[in-house]
């Protein structure tokens, strides 16, 4: 089962928004997962049965409504926090 919900500012000319994605269906999410995986983060991730993507988009992100979408997330399940250009060597402080 997967749902997507699309946050943005719509005074924004530059089309200022995120996407979050949630993925619960189990083939789909263990397929995700062992793309991402490696040795090191095998046992941090093993056994994950939900997805999170959150995507990035335009040239001036609300920091501060991502901040909060990821607050609202690691609030609400335990989180291994991964991204495409650093890996599991990321934290929330890191973004901006």
């Amino acid at each position: 089962m997967s749902y997507e919900l699309a946050f943005g500012t719509q005074s924004s000319a530059e089309n200022e928004a995120i996407a979050v994605e949630f993925h619960s269906d189990e083939l789909s999410v263990q397929s995700t997962i062992t793309d991402y995986g490696d040795e090191v983060n095998a046992l941090r991730i093993a056994g994950t049965d939900l997805l999170i993507t959150m995507t990035i988009m335009g040239k001036a992100p609300d920091w501060a409504l991502i901040r909060n979408v990821w607050l609202s997330v690691a609030g609400l399940w335990p989180t291994v926090p991964h991204s495409d250009v650093s890996g599991f060597d990321i934290e929330l402080d890191q973004l901006t």
